[in-house]
């Protein structure tokens, strides 16, 4: 293997860096001729030749930071108006889908999931060794644009890719299936345009707690999705297509695992304060009992505050099994994550385990925004039975609910501002 392609290969390994190399002038400048003949006179030591054209001069000085932010903006802004190209292409495929078996139907959206970052390096070039997760990121906001057309598609608000729905991925007709679309193509919709302007700017790594979220919110997605898909009352139905979300699984942690080994860029000032992490770790865990409450409801338990806890959140009961899925995600993922923050905030920690506490939080609030949407939004929508469906007065429900989004993230933006912890006990 040739020295560049080792090179090549060790970038890619590369964390993300604090200093974009799009720092560099994409304009190289000239190499010195050193076959030149003997009547040219060489330069005095110490003294560069003036360079005569203003243009030339320009293009070898490097970019500043603020050149490279508006070039970040724009590829940000040229993608997002790309990804209005889905439109036309659930038409097309509209046009052509029932003529396509369930083969056909995964092939055509590989052939999407390949095409469309072909059509990106010519925008991407101008940033010398651009990151490659701008293309992955691309394909997904695309991607994400198609899953909020199928949202109102599942919503019975038009007919586009109805085809799709039955012979593709037909588990998303659900209720669930609207929150989790409805969830893709908004939330991370928008974290895949402000990670691509992050990789593109001066310092991609400011943007840690963006890609944190978006992580966290992803992987809770899938985790639920696939799952929830194969054990409940469409798992007969599974084809093809599902195989469309293996990227959307593996590319996160991959991407975690770049995040996790990038240093921060900035340390905050502010130490932390006793009294509130006192706050914040006795919530956690009473948020730690009712996930294992709902855990233990979701499973049929004949325990009586299980069989109370039926009565407040009867969608755990539906045949869909998504909402029983959620409540093992929280326990397997959630709490054990939420039970590193408790002990933390116990006895203190420094500023290296802040740091990691720090990123533990930022990825559980994203993972909790985005099942604890999907939760609520199906939990009254009309999709989900009558029998099984929340009444939107419900005062128990939306308070646990909608307490489990808030606490997560008060303690995110808690703990990314913290330079070390206090700690009780410490």
């Amino acid at each position: 293997m040739s020295s560049n392609a080792v090179q090549y290969l060790a970038r890619r390994r590369s964390p993300i860096r604090y200093t974009s190399r799009s720092l560099r002038s994409p304009t190289p400048p000239p190499a010195p001729d050193f076959d030149a003949g003997d009547d040219e006179s060489p330069a005095s030591p110490g003294v560069e030749a003036p360079i005569a054209d203003t243009e030339q001069a320009k293009s070898m000085a490097p970019a500043t930071e603020e050149e490279v932010n508006r070039r970040a903006l724009a590829i940000a802004g040229k993608v997002a108006a790309l990804t209005l190209l889905a439109v036309p292409v659930c038409y097309l495929f509209d046009f052509f889908g029932e003529n396509l078996s369930g083969f056909g139907t995964f092939l055509f959206g590989l052939t999407i999931l390949i095409g469309f970052p072909m059509g990106l390096r010519d925008m991407f070039s101008v940033i010398p060794d651009h990151d490659m997760f701008m293309y992955f990121f691309s394909v997904f906001a695309f991607t994400s644009a198609i899953d909020f057309i199928l949202a109102f598609t599942i919503d019975k608000r038009n007919a586009v890719l109805v085809d799709y729905l039955e012979r593709g991925e037909p588990y998303l007709s659900t209720a669930y299936g609207f929150a989790a679309n409805l969830w893709d193509g908004t939330a991370h919709w928008l974290l895949y345009i402000i990670m691509i302007f992050g990789l593109a700017s001066h310092n991609p790594a400011l943007y840690r707690s963006y890609y944190l979220y978006w992580i966290g919110s992803i992987t809770f997605s899938l985790c639920k999705l696939m799952p929830g898909a194969a054990i409940g009352h469409f798992s007969h139905a599974m084809d093809y297509s599902a195989f469309l979300n293996v990227p959307f699984i593996l590319l996160p942690v991959y991407f975690l695992k770049r995040v996790i080994d990038t240093p921060r860029p900035i340390e905050p000032a502010k130490r932390g304060t006793a009294w509130m992490e006192a706050a914040f770790a006795a919530l956690l865990s009473v948020a730690v009992i009712v996930l294992g409450i709902r855990f233990a409801a979701a499973n049929n338990s004949d325990l009586p505050i299980a069989a109370a806890w039926r009565e407040v959140e009867p969608t755990l009961d539906d045949p869909s099994r998504f909402f029983a899925v959620t409540s093992m995600v929280h326990l397997y993922y959630a709490v054990p994550m939420m039970s590193v923050l408790i002990v933390t905030m116990l006895f203190g920690a420094s500023r290296t385990q802040r740091g990691f506490c720090s990123d533990v939080a930022v990825l559980l609030a994203g993972g909790m925004g985005e099942s604890q949407f999907c939760y609520m939004v199906s939990a009254f929508h009309h999709l989900t039975p009558d029998n099984l469906r929340v009444s939107p007065d419900s005062c128990g429900f939306w308070g646990i609910n909608v307490g489990l989004v808030v606490l997560t993230h008060a303690i995110a933006v808690y703990l990314t501002s913290r330079r070390g912890l206090a700690g009780i006990f410490k």
